[in-house]
């Protein structure tokens, strides 16, 4: 398979991006202070790719393939590929920028390079932390959000793939406000809010099967082998 993946957006190579006849952008943050964020109004393209990535910073991005898919053709056909970063592991507290408003949707991503329970996080004020939301790829033959119960981990929206109250590394998620918000809400992330027990799942990891061969001779007192 190969590795990255173009990343497309306004002004073209001058900001970074990879270049095409539209630029339009494939990359986005989302503005979870945003007041309405109806009609998808909360997704903000990036503006270039020459910020670092933080951790905890999550991003919706298209990925169309790995780097040898041809931009000028809408039909080539998509291919597998690895998206890679580099930094330090991020430890200790985490406490992500979220909404003050009644009923809006917080973007958020995992910091640590280990699986978070989300059952575990500390929430404050009126978030509602019943329900988690996430992205399925093969929800709906085109993508879709699904929506997780947390108590159980079950997907209540008929998502295919294997999410649950389990975060991986990498991984981001939704979780909405209180329809009435009172007091602010807040969500931390700590080192026991980490599940290092937990499998991840296919999505997240790739299937090796590792062996370990070992030979073992007695060595004589002269230095031979036996």
């Amino acid at each position: 398979s190969g590795v990255g993946t173009h990343i497309t957006g306004n002004g073209g190579a001058a900001n970074g991006f990879d270049a095409t006849t539209t630029n339009n952008p494939s990359m986005f943050t989302f503005n979870n202070s945003l007041v309405n964020q109806s009609c998808g109004a909360a997704w903000e393209a990036v503006t270039n790719t020459s910020d670092v990535l933080s951790a905890g910073t999550p991003y919706r991005l298209f990925v169309r393939g790995d780097r040898t898919i041809d931009l000028t053709d809408n039909n080539d056909p998509a291919t597998t590929t690895t998206l890679k970063v580099t930094g330090d592991v991020y430890t200790g507290d985490y406490l992500p920028s979220i909404s003050a408003h009644n009923g809006n949707f917080n973007f958020i991503g995992n910091p640590y390079q280990a699986v978070v329970d989300v059952t575990a996080l500390t929430y404050l004020g009126d978030v509602n932390s019943n329900f988690i939301y996430i992205w399925d790829p093969s929800f709906n033959s085109d993508g879709g959000f699904v929506t997780i119960e947390t108590s159980n981990g079950t997907n209540n929206s008929g998502g295919l793939l294997d999410f649950d109250e389990f975060i991986q590394p990498g991984q981001a998620f939704f979780i909405r406000n209180n329809l009435t918000v009172t007091t602010t809400p807040s969500i931390t992330f700590t080192e026991s809010s980490k599940n290092v027990d937990e499998i991840k799942t296919t999505t997240f990891s790739v299937d090796e099967i590792s062996l370990l061969n070992l030979q073992m001779n007695k060595i004589s007192e002269n230095g031979e082998s036996l």
